[in-house]
């Protein structure tokens, strides 16, 4: 009775409200998300009606596989081109860092073609209760933080960046925010991203607060929990003071504007996406007494608007947080001194002595406390230890050159970075640095 009243539910908001979505021209292959989601907090509930206009990432598909949280219950996958559906909820996650998404294959009455796709219509709810206990993801009473560590859209990475219209049924008290600027279109909210991003987030609770802040050319945006008006503007100022340290030395951000947000999760740590920075365990006191280590959260954080495209599935993923985490420590040379930097890079030094070299770590064998514990030292140590070398060796401005040489690619690896190290600083260095990440 309770599957036959949701899809009820999702008919009628169909038909009311304005409930369907605007379709925005498609770049070329990109994909566009067109979604409707009732969300129902005190009962940790969701309803989805998902309008996906899929562009498939190579020629000749005739099956797509999709993520969803595995306690979401599919009502019903349709498509002129689909053939057939199942959501295995029942296997393990074939993805390390979304341990409770569960594969949604979609089959295909012949193979799809990457410039004109197919449109695919999931409709499927649940009540979420289970997650990781250091998912970023979670639905509470209190706060609600939707993305793809637990997927609560049909999602996979490997199919490429999308655009999105959300459009977000939720109780009358509670305020919604994304990685855009939403707008209130009378019990709903709308988000709507016209650029190509590769996750959709959602937060939402009573007490969230949200200002603006405008310089020329550059935005920020604060959605704020517990924090007073002061903090959050100065929130805002040191974000724009972060950006422009950050775009000088590696390269002109490819987004003006930031939103940042305050989780309201005890646990999970922050993430950044396109133009967004989420972190938790924020408050008044703690940025007052601890700034510094606020600027290295946050500049960490947004530094990832430069790197990232390395791999996250493997021991490649050490380009993605050990340059966001020494740029961190750059920006808290700049704006605290040498000595706090000297200070941080020598507990990193310690904290990395006996782990693994970070050539070919596993980066996912979370088998033991110590292996997690190592993966960190790994990836947030020993990668900014020994980029500090390289810094030295190569000097500042030629250290600059080459990460912006590297910042440059979407895609990054290893063997890119000694490409970029040999042209910049030599073979010998290259070589010298090869043997650092293999044996240190």
């Amino acid at each position: 009775m309770r599957k036959t009243i949701r899809v009820s539910l999702l008919s009628l908001l169909s038909m009311l409200g304005c409930a369907k979505l605007d379709r925005p021209p498609i770049p070329p292959q990109v994909s566009f998300y067109g979604s409707e989601v009732d969300i129902r907090p005190q009962d940790q509930d969701l309803d989805c009606l998902i309008r996906l206009q899929f562009l498939p990432p190579r020629e000749g598909m005739k099956q797509a596989v999709f993520y969803l949280h595995r306690q979401f219950r599919v009502n019903s996958v349709t498509g002129s081109d689909v053939s057939d559906w199942s959501f295995d909820r029942d296997s393990d996650s074939p993805v390390a860092f979304m341990p409770d998404a569960r594969p949604l294959s979609v089959r295909f009455l012949s193979a799809l073609d990457t410039r004109n796709g197919t449109e695919i219509t999931f409709e499927y709810g649940g009540k979420i209760t289970e997650w990781s206990e250091w998912s970023p993801n979670v639905i509470s009473a209190d706060w609600v933080e939707l993305g793809s560590y637990w997927p609560w859209f049909p999602f996979n990475a490997d199919h490429g960046p999308f655009t999105f219209d959300i459009r977000v049924r939720i109780p009358e008290n509670y305020n919604v925010c994304s990685a855009v600027w939403g707008e209130r279109e009378g019990a709903d909210w709308r988000f709507h991203q016209g650029a190509s991003v590769k996750s959709m987030v959602l937060a939402a609770s009573p007490a969230l607060v949200s200002r603006r802040f405008t310089r020329p050319r550059r935005s920020v945006t604060v959605h704020s929990l517990t924090l007073s008006e002061d903090t959050v503007a100065r929130l805002g100022d040191d974000c724009f003071r972060i950006g422009s340290l950050l775009s000088r030395w590696f390269g002109k951000e490819e987004s003006s504007s930031l939103v940042l947000i305050e989780s309201g999760r005890a646990q999970g740590g922050g993430y950044a996406r396109k133009g967004l920075v989420v972190l938790g365990g924020l408050s008044d006191s703690g940025y007052r007494e601890r700034r510094e280590g606020y600027i290295r959260y946050l500049g960490h954080e947004m530094a990832h608007a430069w790197w990232s495209g390395a791999s996250v599935r493997d021991w490649q993923d050490w380009i993605n947080e050990g340059f966001a985490e020494f740029s961190a420590l750059m920006l808290v040379r700049s704006i605290f001194g040498e000595e706090s930097f000297r200070k941080r890079l020598e507990n990193k030094r310690q904290n990395a002595a006996d782990t693994a070299p970070i050539w070919g770590f596993e980066r996912w064998d979370r088998s033991t406390p110590e292996k997690q514990q190592e993966i960190q030292a790994v990836l947030y140590d020993k990668g900014p230890v020994l980029l500090a070398e390289l810094e030295e060796r190569l000097g500042s401005e030629t250290f600059l050159a080459a990460c912006r040489d590297l910042a440059g690619h979407v895609e990054k690896n290893t063997s890119l970075l000694l490409e970029v190290i040999s042209s910049r600083g030599g073979r010998d260095v290259a070589s010298w640095f090869e043997t650092q990440l293999r044996i240190r």
